[in-house]
């Protein structure tokens, strides 16, 4: 992460007491680090973390999600209101194109649609049900080229057989 300061960085310890901070809460199940809805509390996370840049812009501060995210940053990681905004601006900026990287080009760097085990995005889908539309077109328009051809080969064997 070069060039980033050392306190926006994501350290495995801050992350978590991030996401405890986030959602307080005793049950064993969401505990760190072997509840087995932890995984859970952390996918929400980045997803709220994710969102923080549209939210902000949209509603400033005055909006309840981002005044929860800023005071958790706040007290996450002993910082002013400023820098808890800049810590999520930043957060929200790596979490967003590590998402789309990941579900829009395939691990091998693969843009077309070769990759089948990548995840696709809405266009990636539209192109495939294109291209599907576009075999069994072909495949409909050849069946009608062969029936023509048969029912001329048929009413030449008719008219062969009447005259």
């Amino acid at each position: 992460m070069g060039g980033v300061p050392i306190d926006f960085r994501m350290t495995h310890d801050r992350c978590q007491m991030f996401v405890s901070n986030l959602f307080p809460n005793s049950l064993r199940e969401f505990q760190a680090p072997h509840g087995r809805l932890r995984q859970f509390l952390i996918v929400v996370h980045a997803t709220m973390v994710m969102h923080f840049q549209y939210f902000y812009q949209k509603y400033g501060t005055g909006n309840t999600y981002t005044k929860v995210m800023i005071d958790s940053v706040r007290t996450s990681f002993d910082a002013n209101t400023t820098t808890a905004i800049n810590m999520l601006q930043h957060w929200s900026k790596v979490v967003k194109d590590d998402f789309m990287q990941s579900n829009t080009v395939g691990n091998d760097g693969d843009t077309d649609n070769n990759n089948l085990l990548r995840r696709q995005n809405f266009q990636d889908q539209l192109l495939k049900v294109n291209a599907n539309v576009a075999v069994h077109l072909t495949k409909w328009i050849d069946m009608h080229v062969q029936f023509d051809h048969m029912s001329l080969h048929l009413n030449n064997m008719h008219s062969q057989v009447t005259s």
